[in-house]
């Protein structure tokens, strides 16, 4: 007599999905703990002062305006973009600044314009010709002290990232520093191998132009008249637009 062995047993078989999810969550596992390794071995290099892979400035700021992102720095200037107190920032702060811009600048290009960060107003504005050519590269494009920490260095507000003139960042970083002379100079000493040449001067010229249409319009009235000081030191003449009554 012949007995079906097989008859009243149940076959197991295991589900693909199952241990596909489990190889899945492995390599995520892997994934954030090289990534946090890796970000931990750029601040380490920060720290000693070595040149790091990449300005550890541009893994904060990525998800600052998310809140993903928990910055324990202060922010230099809290209460008002332009700067009201000397900070006295260190050398290793400016340094880490200019890698962050550098980097931006020269690791990453953009079809995309920050803002209004044109010439078009110049003749309106400044009461000069609109230039025929800019030289741009990629930039922040919005940095006033609100959107700088102390050490570690953090900047903040990328909305408006993208190509700016030459020269742009930094003729914004030193139009909101006018109310405290000191660090006026001393970002004019940083940044003089950009603001110094003809480039560098129209992108500073842009900026000012920015911020005088913020005038015009009632804003800035604290930095007015140096904002129109300084303008009329790297054009010759005063510029048409009044500051706010």
């Amino acid at each position: 007599m012949h007995v079906d062995t097989q008859r009243g047993h149940r076959r197991h078989h295991r589900r693909p999905g199952r241990d596909n999810g489990w190889l899945l969550l492995a390599l995520l596992t892997l994934g954030a703990l090289f990534l946090a390794t890796f970000i931990r071995w750029l601040f380490a290099r920060e720290r000693t002062g070595r040149e790091p892979l990449l300005s550890t400035s541009l893994f904060r700021v990525r998800t600052s305006n998310l809140g993903l992102t928990h910055i324990p720095q202060p922010v230099i200037s809290p209460a008002t973009p332009e700067l009201l107190a000397d900070p006295h920032l260190t050398h290793g702060w400016w340094t880490a600044l200019h890698r962050a811009l550098d980097h931006l600048a020269g690791c990453l290009r953009s079809g995309r314009r920050s803002g209004r960060s044109g010439c078009a107003a110049f003749p309106l504005i400044l009461g000069i010709d609109a230039p025929d050519r800019i030289e741009r590269v990629t930039g922040h494009g919005d940095l006033p002290w609100a959107n700088l920490t102390h050490v570690l260095l953090t900047v903040m507000d990328w909305e408006r990232w993208g190509s700016v003139p030459v020269g742009f960042d930094a003729g914004l970083l030193h139009a909101y520093s006018l109310r405290v002379p000191a660090v006026a100079a001393r970002v004019r000493h940083e940044f003089a191998g950009i603001l110094a040449t003809p480039a560098g001067q129209l992108g500073e010229l842009a900026a000012l132009c920015e911020l005088l249409q913020s005038v015009a319009q009632g804003e800035y009235a604290d930095i007015a008249e140096p904002l129109m000081k300084r303008a009329e030191a790297l054009t010759g003449r005063r510029p048409p637009v009044p500051p706010p009554r």
